[in-house]
C-alpha cells in the first residue's frame, strides 16, 4: 500500500513482535495436552492466522476510506453485517441452539453494550482513525488489546498477576512508542513536503 517503513519503525516492529513472542513462548510451555506444530499450539496459530486476517481486512477498510468511497459509518454497517451473517452461519453449524429459560438483565446489558459501544462507536472511531494514521501504526497498536484483556482479567476475574506478561507489555509499548514516534516525524515531514 506504498507505506514507506523507516528504519525506526522496522525496530518499532521487531521490539513489538519480540514483546509478544516472549509471552506466546511462556504460555506454550504451560499448556498441557492442546495438540501443537512445533512450539506453538493450533490455538495459537488460529490467533496468528485470525490477526493477519484482520489486519489485512483493515488495511482494506483503510484503502477504501482514503478514496472516500465510502464514510466510516457505512463501511462499520457493512463489514458488521456480512461478519455477524458468517459468525452466525458459523455458530449454527458447530453448535447447537442454547435453550433460554430465563432472560438474564446483567446478560441484556453486556449484550447491549456490546453492540453498542464496541460495534458502533468503538469500530467508528476505529475508523476515523485509519483515516488519519497509518495501516501498520494501526495493526500494531492490537497487540496492545491482549493487555487491556488481561487487566480486565486481574479486576474483574480476579486472575493471576503474571511478571511474564508485564515484560511483554512493557517491550510491547517500548516499540509501539518507538513507531508512533517515528510515524509522527514523517508524517510532519510529508505535510511540510506537501505545503512547500
Amino acid at each position: 500500500f506504498n507505506e514507506k517503513v523507516t528504519l525506526d519503525k522496522l525496530w518499532g516492529i521487531i521490539i513489538s513482535v519480540i514483546g509478544r513472542s516472549i509471552l506466546v513462548v511462556s504460555t506454550t510451555n504451560t499448556e498441557i495436552g492442546v495438540a501443537s506444530f512445533g512450539i506453538l499450539s493450533y490455538p495459537e496459530i488460529a490467533t496468528f492466522l485470525s490477526v493477519a486476517i484482520s489486519r489485512y481486512g483493515w488495511m482494506i477498510v483503510q484503502m477504501l476510506l482514503k478514496r472516500e468511497r465510502y464514510s466510516p459509518l457505512e463501511l462499520n454497517g457493512v463489514t458488521m453485517t456480512i461478519t455477524g451473517i458468517v459468525a452466525t452461519i458459523s455458530s449454527l453449524t458447530q453448535e447447537t441452539l442454547p435453550s433460554i429459560t430465563q432472560i438474564d438483565f446483567r446478560l441484556v446489558c453486556l449484550i447491549l453494550y456490546t453492540i453498542f459501544v464496541g460495534n458502533i462507536l468503538a469500530y467508528r472511531l476505529y475508523g476515523k482513525i485509519l483515516k488519519e494514521h497509518s495501516s501498520t501504526l494501526i495493526a500494531l497498536s492490537g497487540f496492545s488489546v491482549p493487555i487491556f484483556v488481561y487487566l480486565y482479567g486481574l479486576i474483574f476475574l480476579g486472575e493471576q498477576w503474571s511478571n511474564i506478561f508485564v515484560i511483554s507489555a512493557i517491550i510491547t509499548l517500548i516499540g509501539l512508542l518507538i513507531f508512533y514516534k517515528e510515524d509522527l516525524r514523517t508524517r510532519k515531514k510529508t505535510e511540510e513536503i506537501t505545503v512547500t
